[in-house]
């Protein structure tokens, strides 16, 4: 997949299959559009040029020296989709051990793999099942610093409260071993940023008024975090976990925006990056049932102010 053309893994990531399809069908071209997806945010992620970080600790010079212990690379997957896993397998086979934690489906905000489905898994991957309570997150079942990398994605995101999310992240420092590392991807639901420096504000009315009444206000009511690109940070060094800051000291050492709309006769570029964002956004709020994109007045706005969204990436060590 990342040998392919631009044009391709476009033509691949929205195509449209005719016929009626059972649901197994439409589960596996859903699987297949998301890894190409995911090919696109891994060519992004990798075309960023080291170092990332301010400080003399690369996130390579981490993993080097946390897989110094004998043995495979142990990784913990936390509530990510089928096609995050296949992606993470993928890359990491045979070099890894994944055990892939993903909650039960009584929980209805579950957004990770379904149960069903787990014997459809990488070989290279162990699954552990976990139902959404504060106690057994407070004590995940998993050994004290028993892997070199922990993984949170944004489908974990949108599965777990708030306090749910502090308590994962004490957790997560315990079962990493010292100088291993978590990343934390997540899209921001705040007022998006804009493409030029003359937009005064870049989310107009229209759109300001669905991220608050169609994501903001559903999130709250959900005891769901509302800035986790502001709080995740503070609740990682709140846990005793170093984070990694960039060249601002902002703890974003990836980082990338995106256009929820593009407009006609736009390049291949730009309308993966629209996919791409998108599908991360479905990802980590998949209760939204209309979009910004669905509801003209917020596409005409977007096209008209630039606006865009933004994609991070949170780093943290264990010292």
């Amino acid at each position: 997949m990342t040998s392919a053309s631009a044009t391709t893994r476009l033509n691949r990531a929205t195509e449209d299959w005719p016929g009626p399809l059972d649901a197994a069908d439409r589960d596996q071209i859903n699987l297949e559009k998301q890894l190409w997806l995911l090919t696109e945010l891994h060519l992004r992620d990798t075309s960023i040029s080291p170092p990332f970080f301010s400080t003399s600790t690369s996130l390579e010079n981490i993993a080097i020296r946390a897989t110094q212990r004998p043995g495979p690379i142990h990784i913990l997957d936390i509530c990510s989709r089928k096609a995050d896993l296949f992606h993470l397998a993928a890359l990491q086979q045979p070099a890894a051990r994944i055990a892939h934690l993903h909650l039960t489906k009584s929980n209805s905000n579950s957004n990770s793999v379904d149960n069903t489905s787990l014997h459809l898994l990488p070989p290279n991957v162990a699954s552990i099942a976990l139902s959404a309570n504060i106690e057994n997150i407070l004590s995940l079942p998993l050994g004290d610093v028993s892997f070199e990398h922990v993984r949170i994605t944004p489908s974990a995101i949108g599965s777990f409260s708030s306090p749910q999310l502090r308590a994962l992240l004490m957790e997560c420092h315990r079962v990493l071993a010292v100088r291993g590392y978590l990343e934390v991807r997540l899209v921001d639901p705040s007022p998006p940023c804009a493409t030029t420096s003359n937009v005064g504000v870049a989310c107009g009315p229209a759109t300001t008024k669905w991220i608050e009444s169609e994501l903001l206000l559903a999130l709250e009511s959900r005891f769901q975090c509302t800035r986790p690109v502001a709080l995740i940070p503070v609740w990682a060094r709140d846990v005793g976990l170093e984070v990694l800051t960039g060249e601002s000291g902002s703890g974003r050492e990836h980082e990338f925006t995106f256009r929820v709309c593009v407009p006609e006769g736009a390049t291949v570029e730009d309308k993966l990056e629209m996919e791409l964002g998108r599908e991360l956004l479905r990802a980590q709020y998949p209760f939204v049932t209309k979009w910004v994109w669905d509801v003209d007045e917020c596409q005409t706005e977007c096209l008209e102010r630039g606006t865009r969204f933004r994609v991070v990436s949170v780093f943290a060590i264990k010292s």
